[in-house]
């Protein structure tokens, strides 16, 4: 069971690993950006969220009917949307307009992680294209090693070090002479 778990886990990893790498790429070789934005609710106590990935960056902004991004209309209505294109028309320009608004801002960044909230209850949490790709890669590369190990480790009744059948030897290997591990004095 928890071999399947961990092939699971690797899958999982290895997807979000390359679909990191492909929005990394078309994020700033491709000088293209997404955003999936949603609205939970409209009006003057609205909600908005959206998952972005712009300059090499995926980021994930809260945004409450505090900022004059909804209130003036950005998200009028419930629902779902996604946009592609110019990073500069994905980045909209109301939306620094609303980060940068004078308030009560806190920032931290470290290691490609940058966290930001202000206006009482927005909040954006960003972390570069290449971090997140270090963070997901080494468990499906744990996984392709282990199974490269399960390939190639000597099978039951043959020599470890060539591979010779020692079903008629089993002391020694007439092939390149070594002393199987579980016989030796």
């Amino acid at each position: 069971m928890r071999h399947h778990a961990f092939s699971l886990a690797s899958a999982l990893s290895l997807l979000l690993c390359a679909a990191t790498c492909a929005l990394w790429v078309r994020s700033t070789a491709m000088k293209t950006g997404d955003r999936l934005g949603w609205t939970k609710v409209a009006g003057e106590h609205g909600r908005r969220a959206e998952l972005s990935s712009v300059d090499g960056h995926i980021a994930y902004v809260h945004d409450t009917a505090t900022t004059p991004f909804i209130s003036a209309g950005y998200a009028d209505a419930p629902g779902a949307g996604w946009e592609h294109g110019d990073p500069e028309y994905i980045g909209h320009k109301m939306d620094a307009y609303t980060y940068n608004d004078e308030g009560d801002r806190h920032e931290w960044g470290h290691l490609g992680v940058y966290v930001a909230t202000w206006n009482n209850g927005c909040m954006r949490v960003s972390v570069e294209d290449g971090v997140l790709a270090l963070i997901t890669a080494p468990l499906p590369a744990l996984w392709i090693i282990l199974r490269l190990r399960l390939l190639f480790r000597p099978k039951p009744g043959c020599c470890p070090t060539c591979g010779y059948d020692l079903c008629a030897t089993p002391n020694r290997c007439p092939e390149c002479g070594a002393v199987p591990a579980d016989i030796r004095p």
